[in-house]
């Protein structure tokens, strides 16, 4: 900040924090809307980055899972969940859990619904140059422009959803936080 000709460059940490910043006042209001009645579905492909978000009836819960593909073929996954409470810890899927969450919150607020959202983003060895989490933020914002598949229940949901992903369903649930959550009952059950 010194000189006559300053400049500020935001760096990746205040995109993340600006992505986190907005999206927690989204949250906010989706908070105080009616719930989804129903089961959605949406893909999106670009820059060697498969994208599947399920969205489904429920009080808000977010998770934002990654999986890639390392040089020997072994996958490895990065999963973050938050409830109604919010995020208790640094994401192990850093900026991407902050750009994913503004996205869906984006499409939520503007559509007056909430719900719990599942992101499912599939890295493929074809994405060979990172080019940052604005790809995370632009492609599930491209994926929430698509028509979604509407489907009766989160467990159909899954099963689109991955179909066009190579990672099975099985994995990405052994790394589900929001699915254990999910399957817990709440008071009202019991009424």
């Amino acid at each position: 900040m010194f000189g006559k000709d300053r400049k500020l460059v935001p760096t990746r940490w205040s995109i993340t924090a600006t992505d986190d910043v907005v999206s927690k006042s989204l949250v906010e209001k989706i908070k105080e809307y009616q719930i989804l009645d129903t089961s959605l579905v949406f893909s999106y492909n670009h820059l060697g980055n498969f994208f599947s978000v399920i969205i489904f009836p429920s009080r808000w819960m977010f998770e934002m899972q990654e999986a890639w593909y390392d040089e020997q073929g072994n996958v490895g996954f990065g999963s973050d969940f938050e409830d109604i409470k919010g995020l208790r810890h640094y994401p192990e899927t850093a900026g991407a859990h902050f750009a994913s969450r503004l996205a869906v919150s984006e499409y939520l607020v503007e559509n007056k619904i909430q719900a719990a959202v599942m992101v499912l983003r599939e890295i493929r060895p074809e994405y060979a140059v990172p080019v940052g989490v604005w790809q995370v933020r632009e492609g599930v914002r491209m994926a929430m422009k698509q028509k979604p598949l509407e489907v009766p229940n989160f467990q159909e949901g899954l099963d689109i959803a991955c179909k066009g992903l190579s990672i099975g369903k099985k994995e990405w649930l052994a790394h589900s936080k929001l699915y254990l959550a999910k399957k817990q009952k709440s008071i009202s059950d019991f009424f």
